[in-house]
């Protein structure tokens, strides 16, 4: 008589998280990660979320108690790290873990950043007229005048207005 085991080779699952612009790691982003049990595209097992450390990398909770089944999982960003944009639609990917393999699942961000004004009077003035205070500077989308405001300051008594952080880095305005 002989006996044999066959026993699965589990797989590995890490999910990078990083700056569009500078390639440097995120903490903070947090990803759901789903098993496709049937092969089948169903995605149907949630193995629940995790968060990206330090390193800007996070491992969801295994499938298979203490490890990861091979196959096919769909990881999906539900919230993007503080200060960063959040894509629409979330981001998604599939891969397949193969046996004794790693899936890496890499997934970039944009910094959200403002947008800083100076009010500054040019040519021949009276000092004693001159009003920096006050203007209101729209910041529109596009690239063409006319587009939606994404966002707006007021200048103070020096001219000075800096708009929240809420434009996407390396977005025309």
């Amino acid at each position: 008589v002989v006996s044999a085991a066959d026993p699965i080779q589990p797989a590995q699952l890490r999910i990078l998280k990083t700056d569009t612009e500078t390639g440097d790691p995120l903490a903070g982003a947090v990803f759901d990660t789903r098993f496709d049990s049937h092969n089948d595209g169903t995605f149907d097992v949630d193995l629940g979320t995790c968060t990206t450390d330090a390193a800007g990398v996070c491992a969801p909770p295994p499938d298979d108690g203490t490890a990861y089944l091979p196959g096919r999982y769909q990881v999906t960003e539900v919230t993007p790290p503080p200060g960063y944009a959040a894509a629409t639609p979330p981001p998604s990917q599939v891969l397949v873990a193969a046996p004794s393999g790693t899936a890496t699942f890499s997934f970039a961000d944009r910094l959200l950043v403002g947008a800083s004004f100076i009010k500054a009077a040019t040519g021949n003035y009276d000092p004693a007229q001159l009003v920096l205070a006050g203007a209101v500077l729209d910041v529109t989308a596009g690239t063409s005048y006319g587009g939606p405001v994404v966002a707006s300051c007021t200048t103070d008594a020096v001219g000075r207005c800096t708009t929240p952080k809420v434009l996407r880095s390396g977005k025309p305005y």
